[in-house]
Order: structure tokens, then sequence, then C-alpha cells
């Protein structure tokens, strides 16, 4: 039991890191351009943004893992692409803030290129705000993955899963009832360490601003 518990863990891990990687990598993207450059690409990017948070992301996940099926790659892929949004606002929000200032605007006298300032300039401004949304997204998506999981679209057997282990543990609720508990208790201290974390960060920073 507690080797699966473990095994579950780093399975969930396994598939939250490289999901948010994905959506920073988007998000940042798209994020950056808009704040950045302004005018069309701002309008077409922030449309997006409007019409992927107007979609629930449960409801997206559930619709396209059916029709694909479930595996570990295609929940990277699909919780990836679908939770960039929150990211690309903070981006956006941070290069449109700062687009006019003099150690942006100054290398562009000397020749630089717009690819340059966003890497040395905008990026490093951008990380301490991304930061702060790192861990709590991580807990968005365990969560994601138990929630999938439980319902028989996440991680699928023999691999262990938190969702899933407390799926199978409801048919022996009554007589065995920590089959259920144990999985359930330990997405929860996941989870809620991680909240924990991102609540820190947010006030380390708002005292750096002080």
């Amino acid at each position: 039991m507690l080797s699966r518990l473990a095994v579950a863990g780093r399975v969930s891990l396994s598939i939250a890191v490289p999901a948010v990687a994905l959506n920073l990598l988007i998000g940042v993207t798209l994020g950056l351009i808009a704040g950045y450059f302004g005018g069309r690409l701002d309008t077409v990017i922030s449309a997006l943004s409007d019409i992927q948070l107007a979609i629930p992301i449960m409801l997206l996940l559930i619709a396209i893992v059916s029709a694909i099926g479930p595996s570990v790659l295609t929940l990277i892929v699909v919780i990836g692409v679908a939770n960039w949004v929150g990211y690309a606002r903070v981006a956006r929000a941070t290069a449109w803030s700062l687009r006019e200032r003099e150690f942006i605007w100054a290398p562009k006298t000397h020749g630089a290129t717009h690819g340059w300032i966003l890497r040395k300039h905008l990026v490093p401004n951008v990380i301490p705000a991304l930061a702060v949304l790192v861990p709590f997204d991580l807990g968005v998506i365990v969560l994601l993955e138990a929630a999938l999981s439980f319902l028989g679209l996440g991680i699928q057997a023999p691999t262990p899963s938190w969702g899933g282990m407390i799926e199978e543990g409801q048919t022996y609720l009554r007589d065995s009832p920590m089959i259920t508990i144990l999985p359930g208790l330990m997405l929860f201290m996941l989870v809620a360490g991680l909240q924990f974390m991102s609540q820190r960060l947010t006030g380390v920073q708002s005292q750096k601003a002080e």
C-alpha cells in the first residue's frame, strides 16, 4: 500500500511538472508578445485568452481525453495547452508596464533585436510574479489528474494514481476505509503544501515591494 502511494505521488508530479513547464512556455511567450508589441497581436492573443477562459478546463480535459484516449503524454500535453492563460496575463501585464522604460527602448537605438530585449530584459522581470503561480498551478494540476483518474480517464491500471486508488477503495469503504482515506490524505497534503508555498512566496514578494 505504501509503495503504491509513493509511486502514485511520483506519477502525479511527473505529469504536473512537465505540464506547468508547457504552460509557462506557451503563456509567457504569448503574454510577452502581446504586452511588448501591442496592437493587433495583443488583440488576437487577448481574444484567445478570453475564449480559453470561457471553456471550463475540466470539461475540456474530459472531452479531449475521451476522444483520443488516456495516457501520461496525453495528460501532459492537454493540460499544458489548456492552462496557459494565467501565465500569459501576468507576462502581458509586466511587458505592457515596462515596454516604455528606458532600459527597454535604449537597446533598440543600438540595434538590439526584439527577441534579445524580450529575453534579456522582460523575461527576468516577469519571473518573480510567475514564481508565485507555479506551486499553485502544480497543486491544481495534481487535482485535475486525480479527478480524471477517479473518473477512469487518467492514469490507467496497473500504474497507481491517487485518484484511481480512491475510486478503487470505494468498493471496500466499509471494511477497509484506509484504502480510500490514505490516498485522499496524501493528495490533500501535497496540494495544501503547494498552496502554502504559493502563499509564502506571495508574502515574500509583498514585503520586498514595500
